[in-house]
Order: structure tokens, then sequence, then C-alpha cells
């Protein structure tokens, strides 16, 4: 088993190249093993271990699942071109996105199999990798703010934007930390966006001037005028089912959706396999590829 370029998991490096050869993809081996690669080989820890990770290492496997979820969502928008029929009635319902709207919003949704913008344990456990990350129930668990054993979009979201922090929300709190109750009359307090990033157009209640940043906060150079000033809004990849094409992660899973979801509108629906023949063929041709995620 080994962990492909693309984010994939195959059974074996000759099905790895199989499917590269055969899809005209440049592949390489990151590491032995499923997806996400582990920092460096090491020995599987004890379950009697798994609730004794350290901070660092919760970091870490976020990282590293935030990496690994890139490069799926970067796989399947590079691979499925799905018609614009497809497109027009597999269109995911844009204004229930979770906050963040790049990959990890991608993720959510793709996990999201009853579409009730919360991941309970039968959703999360598609990606529960206990032999090789003993930290991931951790992670999770530590992301559940509310305790209920359930991730909200906006749990979810946090959990992997905590170790870097929210550039803007951060600045804010630590300007009002620094107040201490007092008036921040004639201070500058930079105004955030949804995801706790700044806005591209900054602007100084108190001088009149007005600038424009990158979602970090840096100033563009020159771009600092006395009145109103027009910033380019960044686009964001918007994290949707359509964005990311068509492609399963889990059959078993996808094929276990409650048939509710397709008499609404807007929302992405499952294929379910015709007649056993067909599901056959299909476990062959998935065989063939080699790959699990």
């Amino acid at each position: 088993m080994v962990c492909g370029s693309d984010g994939h998991t195959y059974t074996s490096k000759c099905k790895m190249e199989f499917h590269a050869c055969s899809t005209g993809k440049s592949l390489s081996t990151l590491c032995d093993g499923p997806c996400p690669c582990l920092p460096e080989p090491e020995p599987p820890k004890h379950k009697a271990e798994k609730n004794a990770c350290t901070d660092k290492e919760l970091r870490n496997l976020a990282s590293r699942l935030k990496d690994w979820f890139g490069a799926l969502h970067e796989d399947a928008n590079r691979v499925i071109k799905p018609t614009s029929s497809e497109a027009a009635q597999g269109r995911f319902d844009t204004s229930i996105l979770p906050i963040c709207k790049d990959s990890l919003g991608w993720m959510f949704n793709k996990l999201d199999m009853n579409y009730d913008l919360l991941l309970d344990h039968s959703e999360i456990n598609a990606i529960y990798l206990d032999k090789y990350e003993p930290c991931i129930k951790p992670l999770f668990n530590s992301c559940d703010s509310f305790k209920d054993g359930k991730l909200s979009n906006n749990e979810w979201c946090y959990c992997f934007q905590k170790p870097g922090g929210l550039p803007c929300q951060n600045e804010v709190s630590r300007i009002q930390k620094l107040s201490k109750g007092k008036s921040l009359l004639g201070a500058f307090v930079p105004h955030c966006n949804e995801e706790g990033y700044y806005k591209a157009t900054q602007c100084h209640g108190s001088t009149g001037q007005c600038w424009c940043v990158d979602k970090y906060g840096n100033e563009l150079a020159g771009s600092r005028k006395q009145g109103a000033v027009s910033c380019e809004e960044e686009q964001e990849t918007s994290g949707d089912f359509g964005s990311g094409g068509s492609v399963v992660l889990l059959d078993d899973l996808e094929d276990a959706r409650e048939p509710g979801p397709k008499d609404q509108p807007g929302r992405l629906r499952a294929h379910t396999r015709a007649t056993e023949d067909d599901e056959d063929e299909d476990d062959d041709k998935e065989d063939e590829v080699g790959y699990i995620w």
C-alpha cells in the first residue's frame, strides 16, 4: 500500500504506476502506507497512548490532514469534468457552505452524507486511520466545543485553522485585550471577513485614510489614499461539491445515503448502481485503478 502524489492511497506501487499510465498523470510515491503520510516512519502507538497526544502532535496532525484534503480536492478538480447538465442538476446549495470555502469546506461537504451541516461519528469515521494516526480521535474530540459528539461546520473549520490562527480575528482580540474595557475611540481596529481574515479594503475612521491589504493584513504598496479606495476582493475556492466534481470518496457511504436529498433541489445526488451486475463491474474497475481514497 502506497500514498500517491495525487493524495490517493493505492494498493501497490504497481497499481499506482498503472493508473498513471492509463490516465496520463505524473505520479510519484509520497510514502509507504495510506494517505496522509506520517512526518517520519514510526511504529504505531498502543491504544492506551491515544489520550496522551501533545498539543504539538495535534497541530501536526491537523496540518497533515489539511494538506491531504488539499491534494484530494486538487485531484478532483483536475480529473472530473462534469457535463453541463450534470453540473446543473448536481450543484450544491452554496448558501449553507461552511465558513471555510477551500479544500476544508469541500471535504466537510464530502463527509456530510445527510446534508445536515453536522458530522457525526459515522461520518467522521470515514477518515479515521487509527492504526496509522493514533491522535486522530483526540484531535476531533478536542474540536467538539459543545461536547455533543458532532462537529458543526464552524467547529470543523476552526479545528484546522487553530494551529495558525485567524489573523484578523486574532488582531481584534489583541486590541480588545489591550484596551481592557476602555474606549477604542481614535484607535484603528481592522475589518475582518466572515472567515476571520482581513477584508481587502481597510479604512481608519479617525484619519479618513483607506488602503488595500492581503488576507493576512499586509498593506499593498501605494494603495493608501485619503478617502475611499477600490480593492479587488480575493476570490476563494467555493469548496462546494460542484467545484470538486462528483468524485466519490467512499462508495459504501455514498450508497448508504438516505433517499431524501434526491428530492431536494440543488443537492448533489449519489447515483446508486442499477443492478448487481453493474456493481460487480464497478468492483472490477476499482480493482484495476487500485486506489482507495
